[in-house]
């Protein structure tokens, strides 16, 4: 079962931007393209650096160290970091949703 919590208001993720939150000792990465929201770890897995620090084309998110991208939606690996090391997994996603002003992310128990 999931638990939500509530890490932001709406306002303070525009349209366009991401916005880090720690949450249940959890680093989760809140993304806003268009007005949907999405969730996913705030850190690469490749190296750990912190993926607010990249940028997003659609619904790819670049890590700004080796350029690994990830679907923003499904976490799913797009391309593998340049350095040529071993592979990096998928990033963990989290539900995001908007309840009157509150922006919220569930995770799991």
């Amino acid at each position: 079962m999931a638990r939500a919590f509530k890490v932001a208001r709406l306002q303070d993720v525009p349209p366009g931007s991401m916005k880090a939150v720690r949450v249940s000792n959890r680093d989760v990465l809140i993304i806003n393209l268009d007005g949907v929201l999405y969730g996913v770890e705030a850190s690469c897995p490749h190296m750990r650096y912190p993926l607010q620090l990249g940028s997003l084309k659609g619904r790819a998110l670049r890590c700004g160290f080796h350029y690994a991208e990830f679907d923003v939606a499904s976490g799913e690996v797009l391309s593998q970091p340049i350095d040529g090391e071993s592979p990096v997994r998928n990033l963990r996603t989290y539900r995001v949703s908007v309840e009157g002003p509150d922006v919220t992310v569930e995770l799991p128990d």
